[in-house]
């Protein structure tokens, strides 16, 4: 007697995409694209199409050695790091918002750029705390008032602040003024510039809002989300998600990915 087996449901679905994911042959694991199409997910959500010209980059992984040429711009302050050229920024308080830079800018021949940044974790670590000390009520550049701290890593903090010009609430990631932190800030914003080419809506990436000066740290300024999803699933007493809900997070996180590689970017965190 054969036996006729019904429809998975939601739970073996997860199961079997989350097997695909992690084979542990490259060959065998599924894409980013591959899991848009997945039967886990309602198919309603799966079919939108790329927001960049797929034949930008033609696919090749991005890889940094020189800054685009939209960093040099009219100022009085000078980094010095360990790219191929220095990088002028403009004076402080100044929002760089310049376009993206063109393929051209983009080259090959380093691709030890991205990966030496586990190797400066010693310096950045040993990077003076009292560079952390933004209390609120602080303006970052001319008009970026503090009024909140969310969060810190190893290259600096992350600060709540209102334009004081249009009174808009952003994030600001406040980086240190340690010499290996500016040069991956920098490294940092040149990645930004190419994310410009997406739309972050649609793309499912935070918005980048350009760059400025506070001192010698460099500022980055970010649309300013609700609630991480740590803090989501902490919330509900670290009980973990229903199926319903790992749904549309599964797709949005694979939505970016296919994204950033659609612009020749792996996000290797």
């Amino acid at each position: 007697m054969k036996v006729r087996r019904g429809p998975e449901n939601g739970q073996q679905l997860l199961v079997r995409l989350i097997k695909q994911m992690l084979a542990l042959d490259a060959n065998q694991r599924i894409t980013p694209s591959e899991v848009l199409k997945h039967p886990f997910f309602n198919t309603g959500l799966s079919g939108r199409a790329p927001c960049t010209d797929m034949n930008s980059t033609g696919g090749e992984n991005l890889v940094l050695s020189q800054q685009p040429s939209s960093w040099k711009s009219h100022g009085s302050q000078k980094f010095n790091c360990s790219f191929q050229n220095s990088v002028e920024f403009p004076q402080k308080g100044h929002v760089n918002n310049s376009a993206t830079p063109s393929s051209s800018e983009i080259s090959s021949s380093s691709e030890d750029e991205i990966s030496s940044s586990s190797e400066d974790d010693s310096e950045i670590s040993s990077s003076s705390e009292d560079d952390l000390e933004i209390p609120e009520g602080t303006i970052l550049g001319d008009h970026h008032v503090v009024e909140a701290f969310l969060g810190e890593g190893g290259f600096g903090v992350v600060t709540k602040c209102r334009n004081t010009k249009n009174n808009q609430t952003v994030a600001i990631k406040v980086n240190k003024s340690d010499p290996a932190i500016l040069q991956q800030a920098k490294l940092e914003i040149f990645i930004l510039e190419q994310l410009r080419r997406l739309d972050p809506d649609r793309c499912n990436i935070v918005e980048w809002n350009g760059y400025f000066l506070d001192g010698e740290r460099i500022c980055l300024n970010f649309e300013l989300l609700d609630q991480s999803l740590w803090d989501y699933i902490g919330d509900r007493n670290n009980q973990g998600l229903p199926i319903r809900e790992l749904s549309p997070i599964l797709h949005q996180l694979a939505n970016a990915l296919f994204h950033l590689g659609s612009v020749g970017i792996v996000h290797a965190d």
